[in-house]
């Protein structure tokens, strides 16, 4: 039977100014009200027995798991006592870090959406409001009604407290990595562990703007915009980081580039906002280690050592020509710092060449002389009376 414990302001008053009453005094459970409601969400409405017993076996299982307090395993059933030590006990037996603390508790309320989303579904099947809404040829036109409004809310929430818990993971795992502690019988973790992670919560990211009733909204719009600039960059980093492991040097360099240019339009967006998104991390942060591991790769692809080995004994000088004949080419002559440096052949080779030089005169087969023949038969007709007339002077 519910607890009824019905109390008058005189009372609660009375209450207030005596220390001494007990917690219990001021509690209400509607034990069997609140057995209905779950009888009638969860089945038992259409006589779906089945439906219901697993609702009851998933509802126990979650409780036990959350207290830390499981009647034995999968294959053997031990059973407990409910003590009052274990009631007080705040803390779960079980309980080890403060990081599986937080997954079990965000796993239950994770559980605990998915059934309230469960049930706000069937009412959603007859609600009049979301068949007039379906039947529509916009599916975006017609009014929202109450019970889609919740649903939105609902579906927020859950997706809300998946990426809460997938940052938390991440971040978990970033620390081990940091510590970089090689445990024996452990797997090692990998950039590709965050990638998964990131990858989920941008898919978590990509259907908050698709729920009923926010579609107008600019500023929650704007907000996931943000969210999701934020996060995949800190995907494309790991994605870079993976491609370190294998001396992928170049597309690592893009990859960083593109980070910064994801975190630059962050930081553009996040003065839009007059308010403070506490949930976001720190981009500073992220752009002081790209710029780190920029370096870091550039040197890397520089000195790595066995490109570099390779090239080395490529370029060394292999054969004893000196530096005057390879002027055109880059070699590795360590004599070349040291007193006896190969600079030039000493002494130089004689090469044969001729004692006196042959002139040609090519330009006489081109030359054109005037004709002489007119001048030659003169000479021969006169003989030596005609020579001694022009010796005197005299021409006939």
């Amino acid at each position: 039977m519910p607890v009824n414990m019905a109390t008058t302001r005189e009372d609660v008053g009375d209450e207030k100014d005596n220390p001494a009453v007990e917690l219990g005094a001021t509690l209400s459970l509607e034990i069997l009200q609140i057995i209905k409601d779950s009888q009638q969400q969860h089945g038992l409405r259409h006589e779906d027995y089945q439906r219901y017993r697993g609702y009851c076996s998933r509802r126990l299982r979650r409780l036990r798991k959350a207290l830390g307090f499981k009647m034995g395993n999968k294959h053997k059933f031990t059973g407990k006592k409910v003590t009052t030590e274990i009631l007080s006990d705040n803390s779960s037996p079980n309980e080890t870090t403060t990081d599986e603390a937080k997954e079990r508790l965000y796993e239950s309320l994770l559980s605990e959406c998915r059934d309230a989303i469960q049930a706000v579904r069937e009412e959603l099947r007859v609600d009049p409001a979301q068949k007039q809404r379906e039947r529509s040829l916009e599916p975006d036109s017609g009014k929202v009604s109450s019970l889609q409004y919740l649903h939105s809310y609902l579906t927020y929430i859950k997706l809300s407290t998946a990426i809460k818990r997938n940052v938390a993971m991440a971040e978990a795992l970033q620390k081990q990595m940091s510590e970089s502690v090689k445990d024996e019988g452990k797997r090692v973790l990998r950039p590709q562990d965050l990638i998964r992670l990131y990858d989920i919560i941008l898919q978590n990211l990509s259907e908050l703007p698709q729920l009923s009733g926010v579609e107008d909204d600019k500023t929650f719009q704007a907000e996931v915009e943000l969210k999701t600039l934020v996060y995949k960059a800190y995907r494309c980093f790991f994605i870079a980081q993976s491609y370190v492991l294998v001396k992928k040097w170049s597309e690592a360099l893009v990859l960083y580039e593109r980070v910064l240019k994801y975190t630059s339009e962050a930081q553009t967006q996040t003065l839009k906002f007059t308010n403070d998104l506490q949930d976001l991390p720190d981009m500073k942060d992220l752009v002081a280690r790209v710029n780190a591991e920029k370096y870091s790769v550039q040197a890397a692809a520089i000195l790595d050592n066995e490109d570099v080995s390779e090239m080395v004994s490529q370029l060394q000088v292999k054969d004893n020509k000196p530096l005057s004949e390879c002027l055109d080419v880059f070699r590795i002559d360590p004599s070349l710092v040291t007193k006896h440096a190969n600079l030039v052949r000493f002494p130089p080779e004689f090469q044969p060449i001729p004692c006196k030089p042959l002139f040609f005169d090519l330009a006489l087969n081109h030359a054109t002389f005037p004709a002489l023949e007119d001048k030659v038969e003169q000479k021969g007709r006169g003989g030596l009376t005609g020579y001694i007339k022009g010796f005197f002077g005299f021409r006939g």
